[in-house]
């Protein structure tokens, strides 16, 4: 059941409050890897249709007001955004709509420390399969997912500048893990997969990307990082995820095309020292083998 502005009141004067907004994968994962000692408030826009055990849960529904009431309420150190829109859902309303809703929400007296932005490295561009660094303030990027992702990206750093409040985004590649495995859909469709086969993906699991936020909050890190585990190419991963699911090998359209790019990673793990658990997503579907 969701829970009221009035019964969190209590967690007011625990020093470890962290407020998740978005309850996806990805805030699952955080929620199971938080250090105990830590009150934990989850909000997502619409309904909770299922229990949170030890976790405060309420519905937002993107409203500034209704965010400035829990946070007055529930008082957090610590904000991380991990929403994402859903099926079919409006990308610009997701990411541009829900920064300026939240950044609004604080504007008055925020008592904040860090706020931490899941976004996408999406917003890095490059291709021809050539190294890129997404770390630090980047162009403004040319596909119509990406400018959302960095105008949100934009609208936290000037805040947070302003405000002289901590904030850190991480820029994850995409998510698999937790019962997300790389190229499944495409290939269980069994038509020709429309990408280069020799192409390059870059991927990172969800418990690492988990892992990347935690130790930026334990840490109070700031600036703008790409969290990546890959590159490693299509035809490598999506052959495997095809022989650990039984299936027969990926049909390709085209053998060659846009390599796409390939994530430079080190910046973060530099600064931070953080350590991904799975280096590369072609390690992690080949030891699922026995488990798919």
């Amino acid at each position: 059941m969701t829970t009221s502005l009035t019964q969190i009141l209590r967690w007011s004067t625990i020093s470890d409050r962290i407020l998740i907004l978005g309850a996806g994968r990805l805030a699952r994962s955080l929620v199971k890897r938080l250090p105990v000692g830590h009150e934990v408030a989850l909000g997502r826009r619409s309904f909770f249709k299922e229990g949170w055990s030890g976790v405060t849960t309420f519905s937002t529904f993107g409203e500034p007001e209704r965010l400035r009431l829990i946070l007055k309420s529930f008082r957090p150190k610590v904000v991380v955004i991990c929403w994402a829109p859903s099926k079919g859902g409006d990308h610009h309303e997701t990411y541009v709509g829900g920064m300026k809703s939240f950044l609004e929400a604080v504007a008055e007296g925020a008592e904040l420390e860090q706020v931490v932005y899941t976004s996408s490295s999406a917003v890095v561009e490059g291709g021809g399969g050539d190294w890129v660094s997404g770390d630090g303030s980047l162009p403004i990027p040319e596909g119509d997912r990406a400018k959302n992702l960095w105008e949100a990206e934009e609208r936290l750093r000037s805040w947070g500048e302003k405000s002289k409040i901590p904030t850190l985004t991480l820029r994850l590649s995409g998510l698999y893990g937790n019962g997300v495995i790389p190229g499944k859909r495409l290939i269980e469709k069994g038509g020709p997969i429309g990408k280069s086969a020799d192409g390059w993906v870059n991927l990172v699991h969800i418990d690492d990307a988990a892992g990347a936020a935690l130790i930026g909050i334990d840490q109070r890190i700031e600036g703008q990082w790409v969290v990546s585990s890959g590159p490693v190419q299509r035809e490598k991963l999506y052959g495997a995820t095809a022989a650990s699911l039984g299936l027969p090998e990926p049909k390709w359209s085209q053998l060659s095309g846009d390599l796409g790019k390939r994530l430079k990673v080190s910046g973060y793990e530099a600064l931070s020292g953080f350590d991904s658990e799975w280096k590369s997503p072609l390690e992690w579907v080949i030891s699922q083998k026995k488990v798919l």
